[in-house]
């Protein structure tokens, strides 16, 4: 066995442990990937949630503020009808129309408030979503590239280890 030989052994044994260590830590950041990308997911559904629920529940109570204000509305021409036909006097007539008038632009602005937070509403939580999505595929690009260069990094360890032992049955027989 030349001394040579020896050199070209410890230095593909010390290329093998360093593989190695490279691997180990590949693999751990491999490891932190992969929970930033379970955090984010779990996130995303978390937020998913939240926005639906909030929205749902505000515009619930916009629905049933703009039906009780409808049925005010149709209950006041009710009366309006009945109290003309009853030749009701002419300043309760023009109080029940000023009321109804501003019944109805309150009906008016409530609907325009509630078309409005929707479209709001519905913009802010695509943009999110859209925002997390572009996270989520950068991550999994990663994530795809991480385990292609372990597996790289496994190949040339294996193909030194081959090499190794090639070498050291070599020096066996010299």
């Amino acid at each position: 066995m030349s001394r040579s030989d020896i050199k070209m052994l410890f230095a593909v044994v010390r290329r093998t442990t360093q593989d190695e260590d490279l691997m180990t830590s590949v693999n751990a950041k491999n490891k932190n990937l992969e929970s930033e990308l379970c955090t984010l997911r779990e996130m995303i559904q978390e937020q998913d949630e939240l926005n639906g629920s909030c929205v749902e529940a505000e515009l619930r109570a916009l629905r049933l503020e703009k039906k009780r204000l409808e049925e005010l509305v149709a209950e006041m021409r009710n009366e309006q009808r009945k109290k003309s036909n009853d030749s009701s006097s002419v300043d309760e007539l023009k109080k029940l129309k000023a009321e109804k008038i501003e019944l109805e632009e309150k009906l008016s602005r409530l609907s325009a408030e509630l078309e409005r937070y929707q479209r709001t509403a519905s913009d802010d939580v695509e943009t999110e979503l859209t925002g997390l999505r572009e996270e989520k595929h950068r991550l999994d690009l990663l994530v795809t590239h991480l385990k292609n260069e372990v597996q790289q990094h496994k190949d040339s360890a294996h193909e030194q280890r081959i090499r190794a032992l090639d070498l050291k049955h070599e020096l066996r027989e010299v």
